[in-house]
């Protein structure tokens, strides 16, 4: 463990940032297409000091543990109650997630894999093995940085979100489960290796009501 960031900070040093996203169709060759829907998920590090968390993925997975990362309520009268999510469609659910990771996050992973030639430069091999795949996936974060959209995210089929009426909450609520192995060194390239013990993190609601569609000629 790094013992350069203190122990009562982890709870408030990582913050979460959830938002949705609706595609903007402007091409008229696309006119008519359902516009792509979801969610992504961006991290501010609120510290003064730049961390790492290795294992990202595993450490942040969502509590009901189907990799989706963020969790889903539908409100049933007075009460939200979670929706019953499907996992990814994949064996491995970490690599349902590559081909938004290349599509959303062409920045982000630029500068990873610029880390990661860096890595295996230095001889740290042992290290830069660790580090490659997406299931190992660390997030290197500096100080006061906010890395957007690090984690886009498909919106679960079972909740039909947007196509049907109705009101729901979205919040991220991870297990932050510290790997029982370990093998990174605590201070790498200059970030200290950190695993908070609580993510701050915004609650989105979002409202899809009932509307009937008009005719031209109907009057206000």
């Amino acid at each position: 463990m790094c013992l350069n960031l203190p122990a009562q900070n982890r709870k408030t040093t990582l913050e979460a940032r959830v938002v949705f996203l609706e595609e903007v169709i402007t091409e008229d060759k696309f006119k008519g297409r359902t516009p792509y829907k979801g969610f992504a998920l961006s991290f501010i590090n609120n510290s003064d000091q730049d961390i790492y968390i290795p294992y990202f993925f595993d450490f942040i997975r969502n509590k009901s543990d189907v990799g989706l990362f963020i969790t889903i309520y539908t409100k049933d009268m007075a009460t939200y109650k979670p929706v019953q999510a499907q996992p990814w469609p994949h064996g491995d659910n970490i690599t349902g997630l590559v081909p938004m990771l290349n599509t959303f996050n062409r920045i982000n992973n630029t500068v990873y894999n610029k880390l990661l030639d860096t890595i295996k430069l230095k001889g740290y091999d042992k290290v830069y093995k660790l580090l490659t795949g997406y299931k190992n996936h660390s997030l290197f974060i500096k100080a006061h940085q906010e890395k957007e959209y690090f984690l886009p995210l498909n919106i679960p089929v079972p909740t039909d979100l947007g196509s049907k009426p109705g009101k729901y909450k979205i919040t991220f609520e991870p297990l932050l489960t510290k790997p029982l192995k370990d093998e990174f060194p605590d201070k790498l390239m200059g970030y200290n290796k950190f695993y908070p013990t609580a993510i701050q993190s915004n609650t989105l609601y979002l409202d899809f009501p009932a509307m009937v569609k008009r005719g031209l000629d109907e009057e206000d």
